[in-house]
């Protein structure tokens, strides 16, 4: 019963996905001048076959490898401080238990995230203002937004905007997530940014994110590569948004999704793809 259920959701989420792109109206530009005139390669959450991942580590690497930005995953602590980690909880990336929502920040701080990695000194979890600012000037930042913990969507987006504020002028920020309600509430609040909605049929939400995206208005949809098909890659165009694939770890299908005209690609494999990705290939 189980998998009939996924089934019908997984078919549900597909017709709902191709209806909401057949109805989007073409957007108008003033928010889409802020988009990267160039195609982009993000570390995901950093470098993340090189360092451990979500770390400052990482995305200095990645950086130093000639990504042109990272991506990483944000959620509350318990004292509503935004830190940069993938999990609702701890325990598979650092040597600590328990969930982030219920762990404060200095504590998180505390924890061995590097723990896995031999060569690296011991790193705590960072917070996302560390991460911005040990950002250079030009980077492009996909923020992905996870859970608001204890607190409302209201403060959690607030708690964001005091520090995007402090960056805004000097990176790229691109803020996106599964959560089509969240970013809806992001939109409402903050109408001047970027945001991608991230899509994917084994989100067990996925039908009620595509349910929010006439209203979110996206600048971008951030899709597996299941998802992104020849229809929905015209669709978004003659809708004006941009695609981004997720997560490219083959050189070779790099650089058919780059011909096929997409925004970027998110990937572990920072410095293979700088190498071997023309920069022809990546320039609009």
């Amino acid at each position: 019963m189980s998998n009939l259920k996924t089934f019908i959701r997984i078919i549900f989420g597909f017709i709902l996905f191709y209806a909401a792109l057949l109805s989007l109206r073409k957007k108008p530009l003033s928010s889409r001048l802020k988009w990267p005139k160039q195609k982009w390669i993000l570390g995901h959450r950093g470098a993340r076959a090189n360092a451990p991942e979500n770390t400052l580590s990482a995305f200095k690497k990645a950086m130093e490898y000639g990504a042109d930005g990272v991506e990483f995953d944000v959620f509350l602590s318990s004292d509503g401080v935004p830190v940069v980690i993938h999990d609702e909880t701890v325990d598979r990336t650092t040597d600590g238990h328990g969930a982030v929502e219920d762990l404060p920040a200095g504590q998180l701080a505390q924890l061995n995230a590097a723990k896995d990695y031999s060569g690296f000194a011991k790193e705590g979890v960072p917070t996302l203002l560390q991460v911005l600012e040990s950002m250079p000037a030009g980077a492009i930042i996909n923020v992905e937004l996870k859970a608001s913990g204890h607190f409302s969507r209201q403060v959690f987006v607030e708690k964001l905007m005091s520090i995007f504020k402090q960056h805004e002028q000097r990176l790229t920020l691109i803020i996106s997530s599964f959560d089509g309600e969240l970013l809806y509430y992001f939109r409402s609040m903050a109408p001047d940014y970027l945001i991608s909605l991230l899509l994917s049929p084994v989100e067990e939400n996925w039908p009620k994110a595509i349910a929010y995206m006439d209203a979110i208005g996206p600048d971008a949809l951030h899709l597996p590569a299941q998802l992104a098909g020849p229809l929905v890659l015209k669709l978004a165009r003659r809708a004006h948004i941009h695609v981004a694939i997720w997560t490219v770890n083959n050189t070779d299908e790099a650089k058919l999704w780059f011909k096929k005209g997409i925004a970027g690609i998110f990937t572990d494999m920072v410095p293979e793809m700088i190498a071997a990705l023309p920069k022809n290939l990546l320039q609009s």
